[in-house]
């Protein structure tokens, strides 16, 4: 008897023990890529421009803007890094948009592009700062974009040459 007593409890010991191992910290979400690149509209460089990936698939949003030289680095949830798989891409440069009128703030974090995204708001907010873009409005949309990425393991740099 005492014995099956003892047997009961090691196994439900080592029954928790790796319940808790499988639930413990690992990540949240898909292994993030390095992506960088630069934006270019008819060969010159694009400052101030708002670039977002948006998966086929799985993954969250990432964002960025690119500097007076054009370069940008992607982030998805504040942190560096695309996840792997095809992207749907687009790109927005407004006055409006540099002023905060499209509903989509420079400073706004991925997060909260992610929730509008949730939200189903996403898109409707990506029409409205394409109104007043200094680019072609087919980057800005994401039904009319012809603008599609591969994002890759390992580092990524991925040029976005903007034609009329």
């Amino acid at each position: 008897m005492k014995i099956t007593r003892i047997d009961n409890r090691v196994l439900a010991v080592t029954l928790l023990t790796a319940c808790l191992a499988g639930c413990g910290g690992g990540s949240n979400g898909p292994q993030l890529h390095p992506v960088t690149g630069t934006v270019t509209f008819q060969g010159a460089p694009v400052g101030s421009a708002r670039i977002t990936f948006i998966p086929e698939k799985s993954g969250g949003i990432a964002t960025a803007m690119s500097d007076s030289s054009g370069k940008f680095i992607m982030k998805t949830g504040g942190e560096a890094g695309v996840a792997a798989g095809s992207c749907k891409v687009t790109v927005a440069l407004s006055d409006a948009g540099a002023k905060g009128g499209d509903g989509l703030a420079i400073d706004m974090k991925p997060e909260d592009m992610q929730k509008l995204a949730m939200e189903g708001k996403l898109t409707n907010a990506l029409q409205n700062a394409a109104k007043g873009s200094l680019l072609p409005a087919k980057y800005n949309k994401i039904d009319s974009t012809p603008l599609t990425v591969e994002v890759k393991a390992g580092n990524n740099d991925i040029p976005l040459a903007l034609t009329e």
